[in-house]
């Protein structure tokens, strides 16, 4: 991803760009480069234009690619999300790559979605001048990565952060780098006559992601701590987040698991693992840990059950507050 910073600082931007991926703090942050480095403020309204799934228009966006600067080398032109590999937009996809391969070397057009369909051959094929275009991936960042971004981070608000309390606060608050960067802001706020940041502080500022509670409920599922896990799910209730997406997310985290535990008696490293699932290594940890309180037999069971009432509350047959206690109750007592 650097490559964006190496094209600007040597005034060699590309004609296209395409952001792909789930990490919006890093499409955002390499895309606002791009913006500075090409528009001036007196004359941005000039020389940019921004499409998203609602105004995409394939005669405005053509138009705005072939019109020239006003007074500026680039004029930019900006889709965000406009969701180029969904079907409907298959027509529009279609015209915007024949467009991109006669693209105005005035012009600098930057794509943003959150997938990239492999699929779409001619679309895909417009990126491999690399000359002309860059691909960026910008999908959630490996956990040693995050971890030097949290030192850094801190280190740039005067304060210090140690591996292992870092480690401990992406546990706690997720992944997103948006979410880290504000509670990095809370806890040098927090600390500001301090420089040395510690866990108890991220216990007391931070907020936990819902995967950390989710973490922790599955644990004390598996620990058939029924009393402790019924304190969990209450108290995501009491936070209004929603049942199914309580469920989706008790789901989600059993099929990870599920996934582990074939991958480790495949004789898999935790490594491999990680890669293979996308997923930080240190989820891969506690799922290892979450795997060994349950048989095959059982992880085969509890997804089916998840399925079951997910399909039940859609079907409005079951009352969804209660359906995902009875399943967290059941699932505890195997």
């Amino acid at each position: 991803m650097n490559e964006v910073l190496d094209d600007i600082k040597s005034n060699s931007i590309k004609s296209i760009y395409f952001f792909h991926g789930k990490e919006k703090f890093l499409a955002n942050f390499y895309i606002t480069r791009l913006f500075e480095a090409m528009l001036d403020k007196a004359t941005k309204d000039l020389n940019y234009d921004v499409f998203d799934d609602k105004t995409a228009n394939i005669e405005r966006i053509s138009e705005s690619m072939e019109t020239l600067p006003v007074f500026a080398e680039k004029r930019v032109v900006y889709l965000k999300n406009v969701g180029l590999f969904e079907k409907k937009m298959k027509t529009l996809t279609g015209k915007l790559t024949e467009m991109m391969k006669k693209i105005p070397n005035t012009t600098c057009l930057i794509i943003e979605e959150e997938t990239f369909e492999k699929g779409q051959r001619d679309f895909n094929d417009c990126f491999k001048d690399l000359n002309l275009c860059r691909v960026v991936n910008c999908e959630t960042q490996k956990e040693n990565i995050l971890v030097k971004w949290i030192q850094k981070k801190f280190t740039e608000k005067g304060k210090s952060i140690d591996i292992k309390t870092a480690t401990y606060m992406l546990r706690k608050v997720g992944t997103d780098m948006n979410n880290i960067m504000s509670e990095i802001e809370k806890l040098s706020s927090f600390k500001i006559s301090e420089d040395n940041i510690k866990m108890k502080d991220i216990d007391e500022v931070c907020i936990e992601s819902i995967d950390s509670k989710i973490f922790d409920l599955l644990e004390y599922i598996g620990l058939k701590n029924i009393a402790k896990a019924m304190e969990i799910y209450t108290n995501l209730i009491h936070m209004q987040e929603p049942v199914q997406r309580i469920l989706y997310m008790i789901a989600k985290q059993f099929m990870l698991i599920s996934d582990t535990k074939m991958l480790v008696e495949s004789d898999i490293s935790t490594d491999e693992i990680s890669r293979l699932t996308t997923s930080p290594k240190f989820v891969i940890v506690e799922c290892k840990k979450q795997a060994e309180m349950f048989t095959n037999k059982d992880l085969k069971g509890i997804l089916n059950r998840c399925l079951e009432i997910d399909l039940s509350i859609k079907k409005g047959l079951v009352d969804a507050k209660l359906a995902v206690e009875i399943l967290i109750l059941e699932t505890a007592r195997k």
